[in-house]
């Protein structure tokens, strides 16, 4: 096949088909293989934008290639150019319905000024070609803390003990929190968080993450709203308790350099977190087992 990938059709629904092999035309682009990982679609379609069976998309939003290039935006617009380049209204992202393929295919193009090049003999040897495509994740977990604005001292709660939640306790806990309490309901990544984590600052609860909402308040929640569950904030509380409120969305400039920065000189480790890597051909079961629970990231490796 001269250019293999995996094409999701709809929820659960994922083929291998060939591809043409894309053609580089523009000076600033660049061809690069891949190994990739990202769970949440094949279980949903997509989050806010979903495949379909006329319209699939390439799997693959988390990806490096064999030269240790780990994907960032490219600046472009007013946002773009004030750093803020998660916010550009022409933003494309990797495996982005409907429009924008995945990495997940044996070659893939990209603008060359997305990547990341991790140079150096031993560069190369602290930031392995599996660890660099946890550096999104790892970007996410950067741009998360930045925007909460952690700093010594402070106590943090991260609810949810997934990647982007253990490196987000990870980086506030390199900003200086000197508490910080991850919350989940599956006991065997809190295990992991546990031994990952800083043991002296870190507390790890399943309790208080059932206490916040049962299966039964959630059922209920979801008949009253019929099809949306909303948060509906107390303004007065908000006011009174001087309680700042602030979105996330993926991740700005300077956010992946600096996460790149704290793996090279490993003060946050990302190579525990790969708890395996599978070949192209066994996709769907490595989705099936982070589905499961039963693992923190497992890799795909598309190179054939």
């Amino acid at each position: 096949m001269e250019n293999p990938s995996c094409l999701l059709y709809g929820a659960g629904d994922a083929r291998f088909e060939n591809r043409p092999r894309p053609v580089i035309e523009d000076a600033h682009d660049t061809l690069a293989s891949a190994e990739a990982m990202y769970v949440h679609f094949w279980l949903h379609g997509g989050i806010k934008n979903h495949v379909s069976t006329t319209n699939p998309l390439v799997m693959g939003h988390e990806a490096s290639d064999s030269h240790r290039a780990g994907l960032r935006p490219v600046p472009t617009c007013a946002q773009c150019k004030s750093g803020k380049y998660n916010l550009c209204p022409h933003m494309k992202f990797t495996a982005s319905p409907p429009h924008t393929h995945g990495a997940l295919s044996k070659f893939f193009k990209v603008p060359a000024d997305c990547c990341y090049r991790i140079s150096g003999a031993q560069l190369r040897e602290r930031v392995r070609i599996d660890e660099a495509v946890l550096i999104e994740p790892m970007d996410v977990a950067v741009h998360s803390v930045r925007q909460v604005g952690v700093k010594p001292s402070d106590r943090v709660v991260v609810f949810g003990a997934g990647t982007v939640g253990l490196l987000c306790a990870a980086v506030a806990g390199q900003f200086g929190a000197s508490v910080i309490v991850s919350v989940d309901i599956n006991k065997d990544k809190l295990d992991f968080a546990e031994d990952w984590m800083l043991p002296d600052r870190a507390l790890f609860s399943t309790q208080l993450a059932r206490e916040l909402w049962t299966p039964e308040q959630i059922a209920a929640e979801l008949r009253k709203r019929l099809k949306s569950l909303r948060l509906e904030p107390d303004c007065w509380d908000l006011s009174e308790n001087e309680i700042t409120a602030k979105g996330c969305f993926w991740y700005g400039a300077g956010d992946f350099k600096l996460a790149l920065e704290m793996v090279m000189v490993q003060k946050v480790d990302l190579r525990s977190l790969i708890t395996k890597i599978v070949p192209f051909r066994d996709a769907v079961e490595a989705w099936e087992a982070t589905k499961r629970g039963e693992e923190i990231k497992t890799l795909i490796e598309v190179g054939l």
